[in-house]
């Protein structure tokens, strides 16, 4: 969403599956044990490559996309 958002010339077509602007637009019964589990890996990082690696993954969750709405063009 992000790179067709940066890169339209590039896409022909996008298909989005529960796409959000934000992470607020995860229901908190999923997003609360994402943000558990980010911080449980977070805190475990430096011991282990996995834990890092998957800390990684989950900040993505917990964190991202940030579009504003006036950056949404509707064709």
């Amino acid at each position: 969403m992000e790179f067709a958002l940066k890169y339209p010339h590039k896409i022909k077509a996008l298909i989005l599956n529960a796409g959000n602007l934000n992470p607020k637009g995860v229901k908190r019964t999923i997003q609360i044990p994402v943000e558990l589990g980010y911080k449980i890996a977070t805190r475990f990082s430096s011991k282990s490559q996995r834990a890092k690696e998957n800390a990684e993954m989950l900040r993505l969750m917990v964190n991202e996309p940030n579009i504003v709405p006036y950056e949404v063009s509707y064709c």
